[in-house]
């Protein structure tokens, strides 16, 4: 009755308002399957067919619905009464990013105030890039979220922002930085990290970088994945990280890193353990090893560990290798 009142037969073909023709007959049909459903019998051979018929003229009242922009096919575009009406265009004109005019202070703290804060937001603070060669790399990374440039021949330092040139530093959305199987030398920049990133991953593993794990790193409270390993790190594990309590593996193995095995209580997600082949001081197996529940493999070979192992180990319920 619904498609009646809004459609009027002319010669056959549906005419008048076919957007609610169209919402009516699927409501129609819905109404029967729902009750069928209800009364928990199939519908009978003559509403099946019923239905069937519903249903092509909704397709039929769908497609007189939906045309292409400006009557051209060529154009490669469609349009509907929605989007066709002179109101949508008005309020998309006026949205953040296609208003004209705006000067960036007052674009960049109307982005803040989208986000819910009284803060400039990202088209202010990336101004000072704006007038540079760097443009649009840095619009680009700063839209990122993957940055995968693994297994390369990438070579020279990890770049990090100076004020005048982008760095991965600037990548604060970015969840994966995998720059492993390279040939990346020098230390791990400490600016390279910091609380207001979202990274999952950071995985340099199989480069040349030297000097000592930044403690940074361990202000990077969302780091499920850290893969350091063959590299020629040194100096001591970073003793904030075990802080990160959400990682899930954690590979620092064949480098040259010193001092006392790194105390890791806390990292009770901690999947995949593997600190082999350094030059930790000479010192007793931790008991902080039994403590981590979660783990499944636990490589600790070459690390000058001494005495017993113990028995609480062994009560780790999905420890598989050790």
């Amino acid at each position: 009755m619904c498609a009646e009142y809004y459609g009027v037969s002319i010669d056959g073909q549906m005419e008048g308002n076919n957007l609610m023709v169209c919402k009516s007959l699927i409501l129609a049909v819905s109404a029967m399957l729902a009750g069928e459903k209800l009364s928990k019998n199939p519908l009978p051979d003559n509403e099946v067919k019923q239905a069937i018929e519903l249903l092509e003229r909704a397709g039929k009242s769908t497609y007189q619905v939906i045309q292409p922009i400006n009557s051209d096919p060529f154009i490669g575009s469609l349009e509907t009464p929605v989007t066709s009406s002179p109101l949508i265009a008005w309020y998309l004109s006026n949205l953040l990013g296609y208003r004209t005019a705006v000067n960036p202070l007052l674009r960049g703290i109307e982005v803040g105030l989208a986000h819910g804060f009284f803060l400039v937001g990202p088209f202010e603070k990336a101004r000072p890039l704006r007038n540079t060669e760097y443009a649009g790399a840095a619009g680009s990374l700063a839209a990122g979220g993957l940055v995968d440039l693994a297994d390369n021949r990438l070579t020279g330092s990890i770049p990090v922002s100076n004020g005048s040139t982008p760095g991965l530093d600037m990548l604060i959305h970015t969840k994966h930085f995998h720059f492993g199987g390279n040939m990346l030398s020098g230390p791990i920049p400490q600016r390279l990290f910091n609380s207001n990133m979202t990274l999952i991953h950071v995985l340099f593993e199989n480069n040349r970088l030297t000097g000592t794990i930044p403690n940074t790193l361990g202000l990077v409270n969302s780091l499920e994945v850290i893969w350091l390993d063959r590299n020629f790190l040194t100096g001591n594990v970073p003793s904030n990280i075990n802080n990160l309590t959400g990682l899930f593996e954690m590979f620092l193995s064949n480098n040259q890193l010193t001092d006392l095995v790194p105390n890791l209580t806390g990292l009770n997600v901690l999947n995949y353990l593997d600190l082999s082949n350094n030059t930790f001081d000479p010192s007793s197996i931790p008991s902080w090893f039994s403590t981590l529940q979660s783990l499944t493999t636990l490589k600790m070979s070459s690390t000058n560990l001494v005495g017993q192992l113990p028995a609480a180990l062994f009560n780790i319920p999905q420890l598989q290798n050790v």
